[in-house]
């Protein structure tokens, strides 16, 4: 005699389970949010570009010493323009292959849903053909055989309850990924405002640069008159400006090197992120192989069990990882910092030697002279907002790495934890 054996599963008042579709939508607005910011900046660099032709053609027609200058400034502006032209389009390359893996992972889960509740209702349907042939063909049930069909149901009872509980258990460890997950989206909004309010004081700084240009363009003016008796002193300054060139060439070819190894660095945490997306592909495959083995070998389930828990344990390993990394790239952050300083040191030291040399010229050379000081720490200045501005972009680029990291293993723990508890029937004899 054959008796069904029957666990409730989805259909008897099951939970729904989660999904990160509304996580992956508020990171879409976000990135087209950065694309929209990174027009808006190409757009202002252009029209600064014109600007600054238009006032060296100016300046080429009469007589300047700030020309060379200008035209480093032009070509470097240049540099950022085209770079920034290239992130954006790295970043709409981004968000479009995002959005094909939402959508390949929602297909494919909505697909092994679909595919188990087919397999339930099937099962249940036999189950239940069974039981009616059973009792048709016997005329009734003794005493003995519901003695057995009722511990049967409460066994099948008692394995549902350590389901759910399990399921729940499950559903909170993926509720602590989510939260991992905003707070990385909140520390890179973050960024992203500090880069703003970055961006604003720049503004204001070129607009105070323009007036001193203005203001100096007028104080050549007044000393044109005197340039030809200044010729000698004015060659001694170019002899010195010469020698800052060359000081402020060896920093920038320096920074051009670090920025180098950021790239590279930069580069290999992407491969090492396009490496972790193909094993999640063979880990996915590999589990819609094992899903179909579940469905007609019951015996399996603790294996399953135990290497979901190792994995939980190598995410929160890898969570620990990058806190550390994040840690690490911080102290990177203020040991260049502190390299910004002594060369600003350096460079002050070099303006207070110059100062020293020229404190015998008369009163016109001194207006002329706390002109060109003004010019050179305005210069500073924006060079060092512009390496403030490098540096928020690589934090930027490395948060949003980690980010797309941390919701891939969100989405493959939803998964696994859904699909490792589909209920089987099976006939016992």
């Amino acid at each position: 005699m054959q008796t069904p054996q029957r666990v409730r599963g989805d259909g008897d008042g099951g939970g729904t389970p989660m999904t990160p579709t509304r996580d992956s939508s508020t990171l879409l607005r976000e990135q087209e949010a950065e694309r929209e910011r990174l027009r808006m900046d190409n757009f202002n660099q252009a029209l600064r570009i014109n600007f600054l032709e238009e006032r060296l053609l100016r300046m080429k027609q009469g007589t300047d010493f700030a020309s060379e200058d200008l035209e480093s400034e032009l070509a470097q502006l240049r540099i950022t323009l085209e770079e920034r032209d290239h992130e954006l389009r790295q970043r709409n390359f981004s968000m479009i292959r995002a959005t094909e893996a939402i959508d390949m992972l929602n297909a494919q889960l909505h697909e092994a849903q679909a595919a188990a509740a087919r397999a339930r209702e099937e099962a249940q349907r036999e189950a239940e053909a069974q039981l009616h042939q059973h009792l048709e063909e016997r005329g009734g049930v003794d005493a003995e055989t519901a003695e057995k069909w009722r511990k049967e149901l409460e066994t099948a009872k008692l394995k549902e309850q350590q389901s759910q509980l399990k399921i729940q258990e499950l559903e909170q460890e993926l509720q602590k990924q989510k939260e991992a997950v905003t707070t990385l989206t909140s520390q890179l909004q973050e960024l992203q405002d500090a880069r703003t309010r970055d961006q604003r004081d720049m503004e204001l700084r070129s607009q105070r640069e323009q007036q001193n240009m203005q203001q100096v363009e007028m104080a050549n003016v007044k000393v044109s008159a005197e340039a030809e008796h200044w010729k000698v002193v004015s060659k001694q300054r170019e002899e010195q400006v010469t020698a800052l060139q060359l000081q402020t060439e060896t920093m920038r070819q320096e920074k051009q090197a670090q920025d180098a190894r950021y790239q590279a660095k930069l580069k290999r945490m992407e491969e090492q992120v396009q490496h972790q997306m193909d094993q999640l592909q063979r880990e996915s495959e590999n589990y819609r192989a094992e899903h179909t083995r579940l469905l007609t070998d019951r015996e399996k389930t603790h294996f399953d069990k135990e290497r979901l828990a190792m994995e939980n344990e190598s995410i929160k390993q890898e969570r620990t990882r990058l806190q550390a990394e994040i840690e690490r790239m911080t102290k990177e952050r203020q040991q260049l910092a502190g390299e910004t300083e002594r060369l600003r040191l350096q460079n002050v030291k070099l303006t207070a030697a110059c100062d020293e040399q020229t404190k015998s010229l008369d009163s016109a050379k001194a207006e002329r002279e706390v002109n060109m000081d003004t010019i050179h720490r305005l210069e500073s200045e924006l060079r060092q907002q512009r390496k403030m501005e490098n540096e928020h972009e690589l934090t930027i680029k490395s948060l949003e790495s980690r980010l797309e990291h941390a919701e891939a293993e969100t989405v493959r723990l939803w998964k696994k934890t859904t699909g490792d508890f589909v209920p089987s029937y099976r006939a016992s004899s």
